[in-house]
Parts: C-alpha cells; structure tokens; sequence
C-alpha cells in the first residue's frame, strides 16, 4: 500500500493509492504534495481514473490531486456479487476514501456519472466540500414516483437473469485492438483512440440510480459550495431540447437560479476533459484559485 504522505514534485506521473474497504479495495492514483490544497476526482460509468491523466497535467502544481477507480471499474474491488448496485453504494465508498484520507476540506472534480456523485456528497457534507465542478453531468438517472414501484421489480428482475446469463457463459476475451475499438464504438459520445487507450487500462461496470426527481431535487438544495458546471454545446443542446418535465432540463434551470453556481458551455463531445483537455483545464484553474471563484 502506498503511503498518502509520498508525494512527487512533477506531474509527468502518478504514484498508486491502495484504500482497503469491507469488500476489498478500492485503488487510487494521485499527483503531487499531500500538503497542499486536496482535489479528488471522480470518474464516470464505463470509465476510471485513467480518464483524467491528460486533464491533471494542465492543472495548477499547488494543488493535491487524487484520482480512485469506483468500486467495480478499473482496479477496485466489484461489489460482492448478489450485491444490488445502487447510487448511496457508490456515494459511501467516496465517504470511505475521504475517511482514509483524514480530509477536513477539498474540491471535488466528478465527470458524469462521477459528477453526480459529487454533487450528492456536497450536499450530504456541505462543511467539507469548499469546491464543487461538474464535468457534463446535470442529474442522476431519476424514476418519477408512479412509476418508481415498477422500475424496482424491473430492475430486481434484470439483476438476478444477468447474474444467471453470467453464472452460465464465459467472459469475452479480446485482443489489446479489439478492446480500444469496442470502447470507442460503446461510448456516449466520440473519443479519439489516444483517450480510449487511457480508459482501457481500467475498464469494467455500469450502473444507474434509482432515485425520484422529488427526491433529487431535495438534496441538490443543500449544496453550499461553488460550483462550476462545464458542459459541453452537444449535451446542452441535447438537455433544452426536452424542455419543461425532463430532469436534466429542470435541474439546469434550477442551477441557473442559484448564485454558487457558474456554468459554462464549451465545444466538444461528452469526453471533452479526456480528449481535449486544454478546453476544460483553464476554466478548472480559474474557478480553484480564485478566492470568491469568479470566472
């Protein structure tokens, strides 16, 4: 195990980090010194820690970055199996690194599905989160409540006939080129083969939410932080194409209405941080070394 105190005076690689948790572990990477200011960053679904080598090394030097695989994706321990995944799995496990990392205050980074974790433990834990930035994410995956019953059942129903289709087959087994292309060709957006390579050294799960948007919209509330959303034109041109009732939509707007939170639109596709990073870093530096964040 890596001891949280190394630290390396250059950017140009990482040192491993090593959290043990009841199921396993759950695996980290981190730049730079323990004693300045922390930054954890949390990936997104289908991805891994990997995805923010690029994005780190346009980052200020002053600052501690922190990057874990979720439990089931890259090198962390997969949740046991039978285990139901569910959002608050994914939301203690943070807890735990932070915990391990005896942090009193930090900025988060989160992309996606990473993203909407962090602004649900901004929320549980506003006294520790000093920054929040949001990497084309707006909210989780919501049921409205009538039909949240029935989603339940589904899911139950999905879970346990793809544990036994797992329990009877064996695994795919691909070559090094045939895993890049079936990452670049499965993702939500475009992402060139140089940010696929990336993914691929800690690919594994999926997940969804299932929360109300009643719900949601509670908890987002009691985020006090700053927060900057970076969203790319593709994604909000997609999220006011829905309008009123959809819940990104509805979450913008709400967002739009509160003062501790600035977004802003850049061009580019879903893994913009990871393909582009020199779009996203300077709006990042900016928002974490101002004082009052103001962009």
């Amino acid at each position: 195990m890596t001891e949280h105190g190394e630290f390396l005076r250059s950017k140009s690689e990482s040192l491993d980090l090593t959290f043990p948790v009841p199921w396993g572990v759950i695996e980290g990477k981190c730049w730079g010194d323990p004693s300045q200011s922390p930054v954890l960053m949390i990936h997104g679904l289908q991805d891994n820690a990997g995805t923010f080598d690029r994005l780190v090394n346009l980052l200020p030097d002053s600052f501690y970055y922190v990057c874990i695989d979720l439990p089931g994706h890259g090198k962390s321990t997969r949740f046991p199996k039978g285990v139901f995944l569910d959002f608050m799995l994914f939301l203690s496990s943070v807890r735990r690194v932070i915990l391990q990392l005896e942090w009193r205050q930090f900025i988060i980074v989160g992309h996606s599905f990473g993203g909407q974790l962090g602004s649900y433990y901004a929320a549980f834990y506003p006294e520790e989160v000093k920054k929040l930035i949001m990497l084309d994410t707006l909210a989780p995956f919501a049921v409205p409540l009538d039909r949240h019953l029935q989603h339940c059942k589904d899911s139950i129903k999905k879970m346990i006939e793809l544990e036994k289709k797992l329990s009877n087959s064996n695994p795919p087994n691909y070559t090094h080129e045939e895993a890049i292309n079936r990452l670049i060709n499965s993702r939500m957006s475009p992402i060139s083969k140089q940010g696929a390579e990336i993914l691929n050294q800690r690919l594994k799960y999926n997940l969804q939410a299932p929360i109300t948007p009643e719900i949601h919209f509670n908890v987002i509330s009691h985020i006090t932080s700053s927060v900057l959303i970076i969203i790319t034109n593709s994604y909000l041109k997609f999220v006011e194409s829905y309008r009123k009732g959809h819940l990104d939509y509805e979450t913008l707007q709400f967002f739009n209405k509160k003062n501790n939170f600035q977004i802003v639109s850049i061009p580019g596709h879903h893994d913009v941080h990871n393909d582009e990073p020199h779009l996203v870093a300077p709006h990042i530096e900016k928002f974490i070394t101002l004082p009052k964040s103001v962009l």
